[in-house]
């Protein structure tokens, strides 16, 4: 950022190309890797609450008998 600033109070077109391209490729890698943070993190807390709703129905069974009259 300080050396896109910087291109920018010179007004060299190129550089200020140049400098932008490079922090937008490290924003984007940036922002890949909290997406795919993210997505763990999800993918985690579902396999947790799947994991304890599958013991939660186990507990919550009964036998029961039923007769038609």
């Amino acid at each position: 950022i300080k050396e896109l600033k910087e291109a920018l109070d010179k007004k060299d077109i190129e550089e200020i190309k140049t400098k932008k391209e490079k922090l937008q490729e490290k924003a984007m890698a940036l922002a890949t890797k909290v997406y795919e943070n993210i997505q763990k993190e999800q993918q985690t807390t579902n396999e947790n609450t799947a994991s304890e709703t599958t013991e939660n129905k186990k507990d919550d069974v009964q036998d029961a008998n039923y007769e038609e009259k």
